[in-house]
């Protein structure tokens, strides 16, 4: 019989990310039906000149998922969003097993500048969907 014993050594899951806010759903904000997987149980978010909205399926593979885009880009409840388009940031996150839905991005000048003025170009910026919330956590330049 054989043994072989193999060693993974731990990797922190975090670096120097420090945990910025907790959104809580805004009450105000409406969605048109079914923009990019949206239903009337979708969630809606604000942070500082972006919108994060719980989805369906997403853009990608997973459940419980969310997307972030710009607040200028997100179309009213009663646009058309067969013809809906956007030129700026689109960030997804889907959970997967037992890993919650996250995104991850990079500040940059295509951000909104109310953001940017909080969390300078060159900021990293993560999202976590969790249950009804979205906790944000950045790691400053």
């Amino acid at each position: 019989m054989t043994f072989t014993t193999t060693y993974v050594p731990p990797v922190s899951a975090s670096g120097a990310e420090r945990q910025v806010a907790t959104l809580e759903p805004s009450s105000i904000r409406t969605l048109p039906k079914e923009w990019f997987g949206t239903s009337s149980s979708s969630l809606v978010f604000d942070f500082y000149g972006l919108t994060v909205l719980t989805t369906d399926s997403g853009l990608g593979t997973g459940t419980n998922c969310f997307m972030v885009v710009p607040t200028d880009e997100v179309p009213d409840d009663n646009a058309d969003v067969d013809s809906w388009s956007g030129v700026g940031i689109l960030l997804t996150g889907c959970k997967a097993g037992g890993f919650p839905a996250a995104a991850q991005t990079t500040v940059d000048e295509a951000f909104p500048a109310e953001l940017r003025t909080v969390f300078p170009p060159g900021s990293a910026l993560k999202f976590v969907l969790e249950g009804d919330r979205v906790r944000v956590f950045s790691s400053a330049r």
